[in-house]
């Protein structure tokens, strides 16, 4: 059975989520991060909104809220290549933007896409975030608060 969660999923199930989805990163995401390292990062830092298939960690959305600039930036977003349906990546990324909206009195998102990832790119521009910064390496994305009420609906 699939279903959405918040903060349920432990560092273990994070970092075998990450063992099994290192290739499909855009560029592999080991090139980046360390995953013993980043797995406790993300499960003592971050707010995570998980796609869970019969108890597996199938989906992982991780986000850094900062109350005092009201961002929300999503440090991490990927679904296992079995589980990547459009309609598990919207319900994935939209239980995030409700509670972004509803709970945390965000103002803005943020989130950085390589410069590698297009298919990733066209998601974030066919969404209508804007770029807020073109580095070397990625593209920093932003939406507001009323492109997020639209986008949910």
């Amino acid at each position: 059975m699939r279903q959405i969660t918040t903060n349920k999923s432990i560092k273990a199930e994070i970092h075998n989520w990450f063992l099994e989805v290192n290739q499909e990163f855009i560029p592999p995401l080991a090139n980046f991060v360390e995953f013993e390292t980043y797995s406790a990062k993300i499960f003592t830092n971050a707010n995570r909104f998980e796609l869970y298939n019969d108890d597996v960690l199938r989906g992982l959305l991780a986000a850094y809220f900062n109350y005092e600039n009201k961002i929300a930036f999503v440090t991490l977003f990927g679904i296992s290549k079995d589980f990547r349906t459009l309609s598990n990546i919207r319900r994935l990324f939209i239980s995030f933007l409700k509670e972004f909206l509803k709970d945390h009195r965000m103002e803005y998102v943020e989130l950085e896409v390589h410069h590698e990832n297009t298919s990733l790119l066209r998601f974030y521009n066919k969404l209508k975030f804007t770029v807020k910064e073109n580095r070397i390496q990625s593209v920093v994305f932003q939406a507001t608060r009323q492109q997020c009420e639209y986008l949910v609906g």
